[in-house]
């Protein structure tokens, strides 16, 4: 038996590191206190126990190896046993246990699986799977830019978004599940979740159609903003707009300097000045097919 001297309780020896400096060959502070100060010390000290640390992998360097080997080989056997040996061996039991840890570990799962989704996706994982159907870039930090399909603005896509445009494009499911920078874009876009539709049925659209070349040259023109109250694409969404009709001028219908950007509000807003409202070009579009 031997007397603490920091908690001052008497253990036995077998609660002491050995130490041949002492005595009587053992340390004079117990392993739980000792592993107390240790702790203390990490926790206050973080720099110097790294430096400590990577001080004696230099030194030790040697020694830690044929440690690594030595330990390699003695346990050769009950590794392989642990590893897929003895999950080819026994597949019951191997199955078994990955249930059991699968519904123990169900929530952490979860929500690594969620935060993985939400998180940017890299350009080394998808470049293979989508660069014949996208434009895509590689920036400094390795991750992945695309171009958006509505306005053509460069966006870094998420993993969840970019697994459902592989799907798409291996066709594992309907769609095309393209890359859109904003909710804005994605409910702007005529293309957007788009079905066949029967003859005669109504389509309520926030936009009609236009050259997709030709919208995103106008809003990469115009800044992303709309030109009459300013707002930019990422609070509202903004439409390609001909300034003289489709209906009246189909020639200068795919010219640059025939649309401009406006926001959603603003495009209804030209809409109801007199002359340009969509009853008074449709009567005129009647009146001209009724000529010829």
């Amino acid at each position: 038996m031997k007397k603490c001297y920091r908690c001052g309780e008497e253990k036995p020896l077998s609660e002491y590191h050995k130490n041949k400096g002492n005595v009587d060959g053992y340390n004079g502070v117990c392993k739980s206190c000792r592993n107390k100060y240790l702790k203390e010390w990490q926790e206050k000290n973080p720099d110097k126990r790294q430096a400590t640390l990577e001080k004696y992998r230099q030194n030790n360097q040697d020694s830690i190896k044929t440690s690594h080997l030595k330990w390699r080989q003695a346990n050769k056997k009950t590794h392989s046993q642990r590893g897929w040996g003895w999950q080819k061996k026994n597949p019951d039991k191997a199955k078994a246990i990955q249930k059991r840890t699968r519904l123990k570990n169900k929530t952490k799962v979860l929500q690594r699986t969620n935060e993985w989704r939400k998180d940017f996706a890299k350009y080394s994982t998808y470049v293979c799977k989508i660069e014949y159907a996208e434009t895509i870039k590689k920036d400094s930090d390795g991750f992945l830019w695309v171009l958006c399909a509505y306005c053509g603005q460069w966006m870094r896509p998420t993993n969840k978004e970019c697994c459902s445009r592989v799907d798409a494009l291996m066709g594992i499911v309907q769609g095309e599940s393209r890359f859109y920078c904003t909710e804005y874009c994605k409910k702007a876009c005529p293309t957007f979740n788009q079905t066949l539709f029967y003859k005669g049925q109504k389509v309520n659209r926030s936009s009609r159609e236009v050259q997709p070349e030709l919208r995103q040259l106008a809003m990469k023109r115009d800044s992303y903003r709309c030109q009459k109250c300013g707002v930019p694409g990422e609070h509202a969404q903004l439409h390609c707009h001909h300034i003289k009709p489709v209906s009246m001028e189909p020639i200068e219908s795919a010219d640059l300097d025939n649309v401009i950007t406006l926001c959603k509000n603003c495009h209804i807003l030209v809409h109801k000045n007199p002359g340009c409202n969509y009853y008074d070009l449709r009567c005129r579009n009647e009146a001209v097919s009724s000529r010829t």
